[in-house]
């Protein structure tokens, strides 16, 4: 037998006491019960135990202890005279009809006990409390009496009663984890949990959403929405931003393994290392206007993590928040790991929250790469306020492969990039980004180099950004090699002329007796140079092969700013020629600036001439 799965379910953790799932009464000792009552345990159940049952069987319950509930997905049990049957989250029982499953689903199918429906006919819902498989002909004319059964072929229904009689929000869940567990979200079904808007989770153990499957394609979303709202609830109209979900001792939130996830408008708070979009799955994790924090327990490392070894998976953040509060001693910060991590916060919301200091703020960096995974996925921060950080990245002694990019983003004043590269692969790009107010700032860091954008040498005639001449300076590093150089941003021209001649020349200089040769910085150039289809074709200055000698660049006249052409300095150009193949389609050329030099800085003028 099988669960013809809802794909709809209801959460509400309430104040933890009397609102919400606790709104339930509580099962009572030698009372009469009649059908269609509803009651949650006693006993205070284990995190993520809690469950919500409903009355199938009228009687009377145990005369002085408690049963031993059964509570899986839709189980019976048996207490004293009383019947009853695990419901807790049930659309239909959370006054949304709209949602629930009808017989027309499970018509001539194998429906398990504990399965509920909605018959609009007699305005009713029905439980299966008889295994079997339901009839193929005409729906039975069920009973909206609480109680009575319903024979369906080898299915017997009994009756909850009236819909009407079932208040919105009046059977959630208590615990976000319950839709983890077995029956309740299954692989291949797209599903949606509504949150309550006043719901305000804590709990001491871990929070686990795992192993639920691999098809992105069938996401879960998860809504906090407006408990006084529509129901079903209409969106956008009832999303809200206010549910929270908080960790009160060292307990994590483990989202592993799981139905591409979409989480909308939770505070999500834990003491450790949290796996948010974490496992070995194509997977895509989505979070919007939600608030991580940190809440630090006194020490260690308390960190958001992505995926360890998925790199096909994504984690993106939109209108998010990372904040930070605790001790001295924790080391707080955001390891993403194998997969693609996106951050953009388009409505201008503060990407950090928190003072700034040991007490507040990432307390080593903001971003961390521990060396988990392949590594190899892009890492996105764009339009964030990130001033607020001590740090913006440290990496691994060993180097990494992913390529980090901070775009539009607002930095902490003297920002530290972090700890250098030594490893090949690795990029990290600062674009447009700083702590102060400036729209020129350019920042690309591999191991062979580390470009940054120069102000003070800059070429006569040359670039200009918003009305400040700039250049690149390219300083080189030990770990700059030929088969493996560093590649600078690449930059464009437009071009509109074929079937002629045409050539592209970069300026370059640089603090020297002697002009560098094409093996210490060269350019590559590709432009289309196939008239019946937009095939590129690449030129470039450097030496033919890695074993071949390197011949001095071209000498050039240009004046150079800051003494960059004077005594001691050897300006130069860097120029290919597209006249076999010419180029035969407009468009533009591409320039990549390389340098595989180990030592001294290189100045270059990032706007190329065409001729």
């Amino acid at each position: 037998m099988a669960f013809n799965n809802d794909k709809v379910w209801y959460y509400d953790a309430g104040n933890m006491s009397s609102t919400g799932y606790y709104a339930t009464a509580v099962w009572a000792a030698n009372h009469a019960y009649a059908a269609g009552a509803r009651v949650r345990q006693l006993a205070t159940p284990a995190e993520g135990s809690e469950r919500i049952f409903i009355c199938t069987i009228a009687g009377t319950s145990h005369l002085t202890t408690e049963p031993t509930w059964t509570i899986t997905r839709g189980a019976k049990t048996t207490d004293n005279t009383v019947t009853w049957v695990e419901c807790t989250g049930q659309p239909a029982l959370n006054g949304d009809t709209t949602n629930a499953i009808v017989w027309l689903t499970l018509k001539n199918t194998a429906v398990s006990i504990g399965q509920f429906i909605y018959d609009s006919v007699s305005a009713s819902i029905q439980v299966c409390t008889t295994a079997g498989t339901a009839g193929n002909g005409s729906a039975p004319s069920f009973s909206a009496t609480a109680g009575t059964t319903t024979a369906d072929n080898t299915v017997t229904w009994t009756s909850c009663g009236l819909a009407s009689g079932f208040a919105a929000w009046s059977t959630p869940f208590g615990r976000f984890s319950n839709i983890g567990v077995t029956n309740f979200l299954i692989s291949g079904i797209q599903t949606t949990m509504y949150v309550a808007h006043s719901s305000a989770e804590t709990r001491v153990s871990n929070t686990l959403i795992n192993n639920l499957g691999s098809k992105f394609d069938t996401p879960l979303y998860v809504l906090c929405v407006n408990k006084a709202g529509s129901m079903p609830p209409s969106l956008p109209t009832d999303l809200r931003t206010t549910a929270s979900l908080i960790h009160t001792v060292n307990g994590v939130m483990n989202f592993t393994n799981t139905n591409s996830l979409y989480v909308y408008g939770m505070l999500l708070a834990s003491r450790g290392i949290s796996n948010w979009g974490s496992g070995d799955i194509t997977q895509y994790y989505r979070y919007e206007k939600c608030v991580f924090r940190n809440d630090n327990p006194g020490a260690g490392n308390n960190y958001m993590q992505g995926a360890t070894s998925a790199t096909s998976s994504v984690l993106e953040l939109i209108d998010c928040q990372w904040a930070n509060i605790g001790g001295t001693t924790v080391q707080a910060f955001l390891a993403p790991g194998a997969c693609d991590f996106i951050w953009r916060n388009p409505s201008g919301i503060a990407g950090i929250t928190g003072t700034t200091g040991a007490t507040g703020g990432p307390g080593s960096a903001l971003l961390r790469y521990q060396g988990i995974g392949p590594g190899g996925g892009r890492w996105l921060f764009d339009g964030l306020d990130l001033s607020k950080a001590n740090k913006l990245l440290t990496m691994s002694a060993v180097g990494m492969s992913n390529h980090l990019i901070f775009k539009d983003c607002k930095l902490p004043a003297g920002y530290l990039l972090g700890d250098g590269m030594t490893g090949p692969g690795g990029t990290l790009d600062v674009i447009r980004s700083d702590g102060a107010a400036t729209s020129y700032q350019l920042t690309r860091e591999q191991a062979g180099a580390i470009l940054t954008t120069e102000t003070s040498i800059t070429r006569v005639g040359g670039a200009t950004i918003e009305g400040q001449a700039v250049s690149w300076k390219i300083a080189n590093t030990v770990n700059n090699q030929w088969p493996f150089p560093f590649e600078a941003p690449r930059v464009t021209v437009p071009n509109q002329s074929v079937a002629q001649n045409r050539t592209l020349t970069i300026y370059g200089t640089w603090n020297n007796a002697s002009l560098p040769n094409n093996d210490d910085i060269w350019i590559e150039v590709m432009g289309l140079v196939d008239a019946t289809a937009p095939l590129g074709g690449t030129l470039t200055t450097g030496k033919a092969t890695t074993w071949a000698a390197g011949a001095a660049n071209d000498s050039d006249v240009s004046s150079w700013n800051g003494g960059g052409s004077g005594a001691g300095w050897s300006p130069f150009k860097m120029s290919v020629t597209f006249s076999s193949p010419q180029l035969q389609l407009a468009g533009q050329l591409f320039a990549i600036i390389k340098s595989a030099k180990t030592s001294g800085t290189f100045y270059i003028d990032p706007k190329p001439v065409l001729s």
